[in-house]
């Protein structure tokens, strides 16, 4: 899904803990850099996309926001930078769409990896592409389900919702 390469080098400025621990191994298997940081900052956080030839990091949706606030008015992201995954909570539209346009393109967003032992769903970089249509309801999406795994949304009765209505628990597995 993330697309990794043998020239990786992925920032780590969340807990390993969290979602950005997922990034480390397919790092070291490409042969790839984990760049290792004790805690965030987004100002130092552009500086080493800028210099360290960084091409994808974990962050949540605030920690987005701090980037995209952080960034000088003429940025553009380098060519090395390939991706930003974040997860952890919903993100705001605006940040979604702005995040979308001065990042090129290039966020992706998973849903559901403390609940299971891996996530469920994904929006990949063509879906934020997509979501900066104004009417787009992609900017309040959990994303496409993941191939191999059943997905089933259902109301307090356990049967489905109405289309109009929300969903107030949810069962999913992985197809073995």
């Amino acid at each position: 899904m993330l697309g990794f390469g043998e020239d990786e080098v992925i920032l780590h400025v969340a807990p390993l803990t969290h979602g950005a621990g997922f990034l480390l191994l397919p790092t070291l298997r490409r042969g790839g850099h984990n760049l290792l940081c004790r805690s965030y900052d987004a100002a130092r956080a552009v500086s080493l996309i800028d210099g360290r030839g960084v091409s994808g990091m974990f962050l949540v949706p605030s920690m987005v926001r701090m980037l995209l606030d952080a960034l000088p008015a003429d940025w553009a992201p380098p060519a090395s930078l390939r991706r930003i995954y974040y997860a952890g909570s919903p993100i705001d539209p605006g940040t979604l769409r702005e995040g979308t346009r001065r990042f090129g393109g290039r966020m992706i967003q998973s849903f559901a990896q403390m609940e299971s032992p891996m996530f469920f769903t994904v929006l990949d970089a063509e879906d934020h592409v997509r979501a900066l249509d104004a009417d787009s309801p992609l900017v309040r999406s959990a994303g496409k389900v993941l191939p191999g795994v059943a997905l089933c949304i259902a109301g307090a009765t356990g049967r489905p919702p109405h289309p109009d209505g929300r969903g107030r628990s949810w069962r999913a597995h992985r197809r073995r």
